[in-house]
């Protein structure tokens, strides 16, 4: 068996909104789901304190999920189907999402074969993590393997 992990930094702030606006609208919800989406995420303003001093509104990037609210996990759930896809079409390849997590492994073929079909996942993976803007972190890369050996004895 042979796995790798990509695990993208702070991945819920880099998240396009277009990707979550073009998935949630691919589950043909109902309007008044998909505008109160488009609601919570666009037009943000931030203001800065410190102290008694206080920025004017500064109007926030079109891309993350706000931290700590109920809808967020969802969201960037949506937004990483694209991944999930994208992973899908590699042969002998499984794979297994949470959160900015994901885990790729394989138990079919070769250790040529593992390896080729891993690297391929791990490709698709990082181009369709891009597409939805999230990075991938080359640091957290891992990768491993493990062969067990089972002998028999003819008693």
């Amino acid at each position: 068996m042979a796995a790798a992990t990509a695990i993208s930094k702070k991945a819920s702030d880099y998240v396009d909104h277009d990707a979550i606006f073009e998935e949630l609208a691919a589950t043909k919800c109902r309007p008044i789901m998909y505008n109160y989406v488009k609601a919570f995420l666009q037009e943000r303003i931030l203001t800065i304190a410190i102290g008694d001093h206080k920025t004017g509104p500064i109007p926030h990037p079109q891309r993350g999920i706000p931290h700590g609210a109920v809808l967020s996990p969802t969201l960037f759930t949506l937004a990483t189907l694209k991944i999930h896809r994208a992973l899908s079409q590699v042969e002998d390849i499984k794979h297994f999402i949470c959160a900015d997590d994901v885990t790729i492994w394989s138990t079919t073929g070769s250790p040529g074969h593992i390896q080729t079909q891993l690297q391929e996942a791990l490709n698709r993976a990082q181009q369709a993590a891009t597409t939805i803007g999230l990075p991938c972190s080359a640091e957290k890369r891992t990768a491993n393997t493990s062969q067990q050996t089972v002998e028999t004895s003819s008693h």
